[in-house]
């Protein structure tokens, strides 16, 4: 493991139960956040509690990659995301025609009325769509990118993450 990665993954232990632990903006509140260790990177995603607007950031140990606000908060829900099993729930932020979706095993959300097992090998993910149309087709997932999700590194609100 290189060190950065290291050092992130121990700043998760020492810092989850804090309010420093979120980068999210004052009016912003923490939605979801977890490592993606073979890039030595954080994705979290944050929501203002009165627009309804969200914060989308990437960062890695040395700098903030990308970070925005998207003015509308997009709620999925996908039968075929690689590596989780079942549903998966997620919302989507957009930056210039841009999509940016992080979709959780439902396990995550329902942990009430998942059965035991349930589990995914990978429980969350980041998938960029090249517009909303490719966002939206549930026949064919057109993601250009992807990132898995270090799933002890997960973090997220699961009575405000997601649609509806």
């Amino acid at each position: 493991m290189k060190p950065g990665v290291a050092a992130l993954l121990a700043s998760f232990v020492v810092t989850a139960a804090s309010p420093l632990w979120a980068d999210c903006q004052d009016a912003f509140a923490l939605l979801f956040r977890c490592a993606i260790p073979e890039r030595d990177a954080v994705i979290e995603l944050c929501r203002d509690g009165g627009s309804g607007a969200l914060q989308y950031s990437y960062w890695t140990s040395e700098k903030t990659e990308l970070q925005f606000v998207s003015a509308t908060a997009y709620g999925v829900v996908r039968e075929n995301v690689q590596g989780i099993n079942g549903a998966a729930y997620g919302m989507a932020a957009s930056n210039g025609g841009t999509f940016y979706a992080i979709y959780v095993d439902e396990a995550l959300i329902f942990s009430e009325r998942a059965p035991r097992g349930s589990r995914s090998s990978t429980p969350a993910v980041v998938q960029v769509y090249p517009s909303e149309t490719a966002l939206n087709d549930q026949a064919k997932d057109g993601f250009i990118a992807r990132r898995v999700c270090y799933p002890p590194s997960i973090d997220i609100d699961n009575n405000a993450f997601g649609p509806g």
